[in-house]
């Protein structure tokens, strides 16, 4: 069984420094946090619904982790206890932001970076007013097939795709800089990147999981009550240290 301590002192200044504060504010993601946990066991890959379901069943992670309920924050020993849990594994291999070049060149972005906008459309309770979100939640944007299915389920299109849809009340940015600026950042954060001595090559050694846990009645309970994009919660797993960095968000009120 993994057992867990907090780590409250592990602020992550992409989340916690005034500037990068107030633009998650700006973007309407206010019920958000991150948290830092250290673990006992050795991690393995296919033991990742035991390991996220001991979390749940944690006395220490049930008075430590903050989630959110009925619009104020509370411990998660405060919601309903899962009966099961969903654990999806994401690819993490990019180490590079040019991942998003592409971007640029095919005009979803403007040369001086502003974002193309587009005619008002509602999806999945988010207003679509640009291409760069139609193309993140629409299969009817030209641009949908812009990244292959294996990219988006790389993290960092994740979490490029969250920033960029923002929570409840968004005030949207025009130009696409405060986005990959703020994904660089967390990115870097969140993630434990190495460089080969001999090859010089950055690679990253985090596994990251996302996380979704469920009732008897196989209801959604965490991270929001309904299965919406912008409700997510996600652990990145430093195993050399036994380190987990938990990203959570929910955008129901």
């Amino acid at each position: 069984m993994f057992s867990f301590t907090a780590q409250p002192q592990k602020e992550l200044p992409s989340f916690s420094v005034k500037s990068q504060r107030e633009l998650f504010a700006k973007w309407g993601m206010v019920q958000m946090n991150v948290q830092t946990f250290s673990y006992n066991n050795y991690f393995e890959l296919n033991s990742k619904e035991k390991f996220v379901k001991d979390f749940f069943d944690d006395t220490v992670t049930n008075i430590a982790f903050k989630t959110f309920l009925t619009g104020s924050q509370c411990c998660l020993g405060h919601i309903q206890k899962p009966c099961y849990v969903k654990v999806t594994h994401l690819p993490s291999t990019i180490t590079n932001m040019g991942f998003f070049d592409r971007l640029f060149k095919n005009s979803v972005v403007r040369s001086c970076g502003s974002i193309k906008k587009c005619f008002d459309e509602m999806v999945d309770d988010i207003l679509i007013s640009d291409e760069l979100r139609k193309m993140m939640i629409s299969d009817e944007s030209d641009y949908a097939n812009l990244f292959t299915s294996e990219e988006k389920d790389e993290f960092i299109y994740a979490l490029f795709q969250h920033i960029v849809l923002g929570g409840y009340c968004n005030q949207y940015e025009d130009s696409i800089q405060p986005y990959i600026d703020a994904t660089k950042f967390v990115y870097k954060d969140l993630m434990n990147v190495v460089r080969d001595p001999k090859s010089k090559k950055m690679s990253i050694q985090s596994t990251v999981l996302k996380v979704e846990a469920f009732n008897e009645n196989g209801n959604i309970i965490f991270p929001g009550k309904n299965n919406h994009l912008q409700n997510f919660c996600y652990f990145v797993i430093n195993p050399e240290k036994r380190t987990i960095k938990i990203w959570h968000h929910i955008r129901d009120l």
